[in-house]
């Protein structure tokens, strides 16, 4: 028992925070956007939590947008946003919306490997429902790259990046973004509906190379 508070002050605090939820979610996913994502990291780094983020994003999307229109690439980031809401464990894990096909899971689950797994295996069957009986035995589509060159590209599949942080590596939200982005980096480098985990210990390392 900390102290009392009046029902009034309650529900005006509780719609303020609707109100920031809203205004900070992603408006196609209507998850929360960069800063609830901020926040929630800064929060765990000052409780010296240990956690692990998770970065999703998509490969060779912008080929498949420009192939079958954004509308259908609208649909595809929704269909990876479900299938983290549905198989990722919501209450001890917080799930953001970075912008684009890029999505974040923040866990503290010591099951994070598994249930990203588990978006991965169901992402790669599921994909497969955008594309036409033509495109699927091609095995992908033909079409411009950001160099503007034509060239094919397979059928999309999902990268995950995650890095391990630890409470005493003393981190700040802008280094724990720049980890993470790196891990995606790694994770795309590989191809194909892919999950790479980048240890503490490289983690530490870039940091410390990078501070």
């Amino acid at each position: 028992f900390i102290g009392t508070g009046s029902l009034r002050d309650l529900l005006k605090r509780i719609t303020e925070l609707k109100i920031q939820n809203a205004t900070y979610s992603n408006p196609l996913t209507l998850l929360p956007g960069n800063v609830p994502i901020n926040q929630e990291v800064m929060r765990r780094l000052s409780n010296r939590e240990d956690f692990h983020v998770a970065y999703f994003d998509l490969n060779d999307f912008k080929p498949f947008n420009d192939y079958f229109g954004y509308s259908m690439g609208d649909e595809v980031i929704q269909l990876v946003s479900n299938l983290i809401k549905n198989l990722i464990e919501p209450t001890r894990n917080f799930i953001g919306h970075v912008g684009g096909d890029d999505l974040i899971v923040i866990f503290s689950d010591q099951n994070w490997q598994e249930q990203c797994q588990a978006v991965l295996d169901r992402f790669a069957h599921e994909v497969r429902q955008y594309y036409t009986r033509e495109t699927l035995e091609a095995g992908g589509v033909w079409a411009k790259n950001r160099q503007g060159e034509i060239l094919f590209h397979p059928v999309l599949s999902l990268s995950v990046g995650v890095v391990d942080l630890r409470a005493e590596q003393g981190l700040n939200h802008h280094q724990v973004a720049e980890l993470a982005a790196l891990a995606k980096k790694s994770a795309k480098e590989t191809g194909g509906n892919h999950l790479y985990i980048q240890p503490y210990q490289i983690a530490y390392s870039r940091r410390t190379l990078q501070a």
